[in-house]
């Protein structure tokens, strides 16, 4: 068969989890299946070498005006003239009219539990985000021949609120990049540390404009940890305007704490490895995730994760984090002050997270893939000889 990857935003340079997710599965792949035929549609970026990771993958590179523009135009036309048998939409959306079969990668169902226009504390750009994924998902949903998603809890959701949907949805985990289990560099860790201006050593938190990711609160919980802390380690929040987090302490008439607080901005991905090595633990008390990947990550790393014990993290955690029963401050306060003191629980916890993580593979989640395509021999049936005069860009190898 000759498969279609869409991947509207593998290319742009600020990568996020889905589309780290998206490069994984490209990558792995090709190792798994040797038997099928793929191409990768993705929209123009700054982030072409990542193509260099991939092989035996054609890129076409599709440009547009808008993400609606790409996906519900210009995508359906470049699988027709690809004359492709099966189109794999990795982005929890697709084309609402194409010719072909299509598997769809539904991450979460985030959108629908939200106000059709989002919430506040959003940007405009991610509410007009919600809007269309809304739109878009519930229709994409009921076309397509077969949904995936990423954990047991994510696939609950998709059924509780779409129960026809049931017998179509199957479960992929996310894997974690084997650069995670391996120990940065000295020489990679200053570097990082120099480019961003890090302390030596810190708490970690990603932070995020919507209010899922709790940044808020681990500030809030940052303010109540300094008050007894007799060694204050500073908190690094990723991602996240400097303005928002003086906000914040203003908020909690908390300014004398600035200088302990750090925003280097968004992380490039092969920086993390290096960012991690210098973490005392990921702060990740989440409202609500279909995933975290960066739980998987930081635990590889060795790094302890203080999470809030919800929606799928349980199931991607296991017994390897440090939890938390409630939104209090106090109590993730005393969770950094115990990974901070009690370093006999901080080595048992870290070897249960290297060993939790190992348990998630990008390799196994490519192979289950290539088992859903499989699954669609019967139906398609693919000419001996098919050209096409589409312009490509080819994957190096």
């Amino acid at each position: 068969m000759r498969i279609g990857i869409e991947a509207q935003r593998l290319l742009r340079r600020n990568k996020h989890g889905i589309d780290i997710v998206a490069l994984n599965i490209l990558r792995t792949l090709p190792l798994a299946d040797t038997v099928n035929e793929y191409v990768l549609f993705t929209r123009n970026g700054e982030d072409t070498a990542c193509l260099s990771m991939l092989s035996n993958i054609r890129t076409v590179i599709l440009p547009a005006l808008t993400y609606a523009d790409w996906e519900q135009i210009r995508l359906p036309l470049a699988v027709r003239k690809e004359k492709i048998d099966l189109l794999l939409c990795t982005s929890s959306t697709a084309p609402l009219f194409v010719s072909v079969p299509t598997i769809l990668t539904v991450h979460d169902v985030i959108s629908f539990e939200r106000p059709l226009f989002g919430e506040r504390g959003q940007s405009i750009y991610q509410r007009l985000g919600n809007a269309y994924r809304t739109f878009v998902s519930r229709r994409a949903m009921a076309n397509a021949e077969k949904i995936v998603t990423v954990s047991n809890f994510e696939k609950e959701q998709i059924v509780l609120r779409f129960p026809l949907l049931q017998s179509r949805v199957s479960v992929i985990h996310n894997g974690v990049d084997a650069q995670f289990f391996s120990t940065a560099g000295e020489k990679d860790v200053r570097d990082v540390q120099q480019q961003y201006a890090l302390p030596r050593s810190y708490f970690l938190h990603f932070g995020n404009s919507d209010p899922k990711k709790n940044t808020a609160f681990v500030v809030r919980s940052f303010v109540t940890y300094a008050q007894k802390a007799t060694n204050i380690i500073p908190l690094v929040v990723t991602d996240l305007p400097r303005t928002t987090v003086d906000a914040l302490l203003k908020k909690y008439s908390a300014e004398h704490l600035s200088k302990h607080i750090h925003t280097p901005g968004y992380i490039a991905h092969d920086h993390l490895p290096g960012m991690y090595a210098s973490a005392l633990a990921l702060l990740f008390p989440s409202k609500r995730e279909s995933f975290g990947l960066p739980i998987l990550e930081a635990m590889a790393a060795g790094v302890p994760v203080i999470a809030m014990k919800n929606s799928a993290i349980t199931e991607v955690a296991g017994d390897a984090a440090l939890f938390l029963r409630s939104e209090h401050t106090h109590e993730l306060a005393l969770a950094m002050n115990v990974v901070q003191t009690d370093s006999q629980r901080v080595i048992a916890q870290v070897q249960r997270g290297i060993n939790r993580a190992a348990e998630f593979g990008w390799n196994r989640a490519a192979e289950l893939y290539a088992l859903q395509f499989a699954s669609f021999r019967h139906m398609i049936s693919v000419p001996v000889n098919r050209s096409s005069n589409y312009t490509v860009q080819p994957s190096f190898h």
